[in-house]
């Protein structure tokens, strides 16, 4: 079997988490700016302004659904 890239494995375990339709949003902007290794490559500041254009959202807000895809598999994805 082909290995899932890490992007579909996050967006597997995203489809199986209770989220807001505005913290889904969120939650995939964080997986996309997210590199093969499961490093961020953005700061959270900077996914926060690249949402706050459409979305009326805080800083806290990106900071709990970061927090929340850190707790998926594999174990240190998103830091």
């Amino acid at each position: 079997p082909v290995a899932q890239s890490l992007r579909e494995q996050l967006i597997w375990q995203l489809g199986l988490t209770r989220l807001s339709d505005t913290d889904r949003l969120i939650a995939l902007t964080i997986i996309d700016t997210t590199d093969a290794n499961g490093r961020l490559m953005a700061s959270v500041e900077e996914i926060h302004e690249s949402l706050a254009k459409d979305l009326d959202i805080d800083l806290d807000e990106v900071v709990a659904v970061l927090h929340r895809l850190q707790q998926f598999e594999p174990a240190g994805v998103c830091a």
